[in-house]
């Protein structure tokens, strides 16, 4: 697990679950903001797998999902932890006003019966009798070919949160989408935030390029046209979510998505006030920063070459973990709380808040312009 240097930020990133305010009308400074979120990944809904501690069966997958998901609800009222979060702003745990689930929604989008299972365990109508919406991307195990059960149901799921005003906007064909929350800007890439895989990539899965289940589908124009359009030049707090990350380990090691996808991500949100970068894949937990000249300098090599400009922008990034599938240790999620100008996050598991503290994290939202 990679981990930030904690005395670089003053960031708390909490699983915590905070109260929304009331009457907030999309307006308001940000010294009214007050609101949780969730994030985790990977239900991989209609896995069967064997680990050190067994196998287990499509059932007992379904069944960590539903364990992780009634230990977020669980922490509603509660405190937060304490290690690695000073200074907390008052106030417990309350209930999120969503839940990011970063891809890898079924364990194969090709096998159209894992939907009807998925959406027993996350229904379209949101988590704990419907009040907790649900905030759906794509993983590689899902695909994004279209006519999968799995693209389109998350499809049409978007059109119609459209419809009763939870997103603001979403892509031509359905699939990328963005919300605002009391001012912060969610922006949902799927895969990554790129238009289309890389053909001089050495992918291990498939044929790369357009068409392929690895295809991005515009995920990068899409995110390049809000920002421009919807965010500008205001320093508003921005939020960007996908499945892929940036750790150097499974996400680059093994080829997802390339040093050149990256780089012209970076190029696209280096100018704006981005808070935290939120992915899934890893089925691991992290807190770490990117690009990382400090604790990463190949990555800053692969994406500037010798000349890194003087003025990098690093991004703060967080890894949901898992539901449960494929875990030795049930699910993992983080909890976010944004609570005027700052985020608060707090990562937790199925037995509790994670030991690591490290993992948690408070942070100024203040925007700092680059100088160019």
């Amino acid at each position: 697990m990679i981990t930030n240097r904690p005395f670089l930020l003053k960031i708390v990133l909490a699983f915590a679950l905070v109260a929304p305010l009331t009457g907030w009308a999309g307006g308001g400074t940000n010294q009214m903001r007050d609101f949780v979120f969730c994030l985790s990944s990977d239900s991989h809904i209609g896995m069967a797998f064997t680990n050190s501690k067994g196998s287990f069966t499509q059932g007992q997958v379904v069944a960590q999902s539903r364990a992780t998901i009634a230990e977020m609800i669980s922490l509603i009222g509660q405190p937060y932890p304490t290690a690695g979060l000073p200074d907390l702003p008052p106030g417990p745990i309350a209930k999120p006003l969503g839940v990011i689930v970063a891809g890898d929604l079924t364990d194969d989008g090709a096998r159209a019966q894992y939907w009807p299972m998925f959406e027993k365990v996350f229904p379209t109508a949101g988590l704990d009798h419907g009040t907790i919406p649900l905030y759906l991307g794509l993983g590689n195990h899902d695909g994004t070919t279209p006519g999968r059960a799995v693209v389109e149901g998350v499809i049409a799921r978007n059109r119609q949160r459209e419809q009763v005003g939870q997103l603001d906007v979403i892509s031509t064909n359905g699939l990328h989408y963005a919300w605002t929350w009391q001012g912060v800007h969610f922006i949902c890439v799927n895969l990554c935030p790129a238009d289309t895989t890389d053909r001089e990539t050495p992918f291990k899965y498939g044929q790369p390029g357009p068409g392929s289940w690895n295809d991005s589908r515009g995920a990068l124009t899409f995110l390049t046209n809000y920002l421009h359009e919807h965010v500008g030049t205001n320093g508003a707090p921005v939020v960007i979510w996908s499945h892929y990350g940036y750790d150097e380990g499974f996400s680059i090691a093994w080829n997802w998505w390339s040093a050149k996808q990256r780089r012209a991500f970076y190029d696209v949100i280096k100018d704006y006030n981005v808070v935290a970068l939120l992915h899934g894949h890893t089925h691991a937990a992290a807190r770490y920063q990117w690009p990382d000249p400090v604790n990463d300098s190949k990555e800053v090599q692969r994406l500037f070459g010798d000349h890194p400009p003087a003025n990098l922008h690093t991004f703060d990034v967080f890894s949901g973990g898992t539901f449960g599938a494929g875990s030795d240790h049930g699910g993992t999620f983080y909890v976010f709380r944004i609570y005027h100008d700052e985020l608060i996050a707090a990562h937790s598991d199925t037995y509790g808040w994670s030991k690591d503290s490290q993992l948690n994290l408070i942070k100024s939202m203040a925007f700092q312009p680059l100088t160019h």
